[in-house]
């Protein structure tokens, strides 16, 4: 599926789901909060491997990736960016 199509799904799912009639200000920080939270996932991944803990990559798996994107897509469609029109992912 193309990032653009991602886009336009997840634009459908937020109108239907997403009760959003803030600012894009506060939309913006609530996902800013959201981000925060998906963060100290990874910090405590990163911090019990560093302490030699074997920790399971299972909740980055199933739960940050797939949220990362999603606020990605939120994001991009909140600062209207048009999927593979304005990324540029050649460096990747």
């Amino acid at each position: 599926m193309e990032l653009n199509e991602l886009q336009r799904k997840q634009e459908e799912y937020d109108t239907n789901y997403w009760q959003h009639n803030a600012s894009q200000l506060e939309k913006i920080r609530h996902i800013t909060l959201h981000l925060g939270k998906l963060l100290g996932k990874l910090s405590t991944y990163c911090e019990r491997e560093e302490h030699g803990e074997e920790y399971p990559t299972t909740q980055i798996e199933k739960e940050v990736i797939p949220d990362l994107l999603v606020y990605c897509l939120q994001l991009a469609s909140i600062l209207y960016i048009l999927g593979e029109k304005t990324f540029n992912t050649s460096y990747y």
